[in-house]
């Protein structure tokens, strides 16, 4: 499986839609203090140990998914 979107939504201050394009070669965050980059590394975090619930993983399909989890 490759990574190539992520769609945070309500995790910790990413209370707006925010949406990160994983590139082929490099991803970098880049931001002012406080904007957010912990919590997206924070997000994928858990999500490769498994903590988030299938709910949590598969309501993307709010956001204009596929709604369905693979």
């Amino acid at each position: 499986m490759k990574l190539v979107r992520v769609v945070f939504h309500n995790f910790r201050c990413l209370t707006d839609e925010a949406v990160l394009d994983v590139g082929a070669e490099v991803t970098a965050l880049v931001g002012p203090n406080e904007s957010g980059k912990t919590a997206i590394l924070e997000a994928l975090r858990k999500f490769d140990a498994g903590e988030f619930d299938q709910e949590d993983v598969c309501s993307f399909s709010k956001w204009g998914g596929e709604g369905r989890c693979a």
